[in-house]
């Protein structure tokens, strides 16, 4: 997957370094934001194939960031949240994300989302 961009956007610092191990161990090329706010600013400069972003963040949560994305772009976006209840999972599907995955996650889990599309 050597070249393929990544975006994490997670304000949990530990989980976002986590996150960006496990992939660049795989060859993906990692960015990462901690709030929807920098994470909408970075996709732009970047133009990852896949985000990553938590629901709660602050200056812009996750759910306007989907949105937010989904007006200027198709890449694959990926919510990763503490949050699993069905409202916030449809919710996050209904604004265009293509997959809801509740933390926590192991790498094997991790390893198939971006192999995906």
């Amino acid at each position: 997957m050597t070249g393929t961009k990544v975006l994490i956007v997670d304000d949990e610092v530990d989980f976002q370094a986590l996150v960006r191990s496990w992939l660049e161990d795989d060859g993906y090329e990692v960015y990462a934001a901690a709030n929807g706010w920098e994470g909408l600013q970075l996709f732009a400069e970047i133009r990852p194939q896949l985000t990553i972003t938590d629901v709660r963040m602050p200056a812009m949560d996750g759910f306007q960031l989907i949105s937010r994305i989904r007006e200027i772009s198709d890449a694959h976006v990926l919510a990763l949240t503490a949050i699993g209840d069905t409202e916030n999972t449809v919710r996050g599907f209904d604004l265009g994300a293509d997959e809801y995955l509740v933390k926590p996650i192991c790498k094997r889990r991790s390893n198939n989302v971006p192999q995906r599309r």
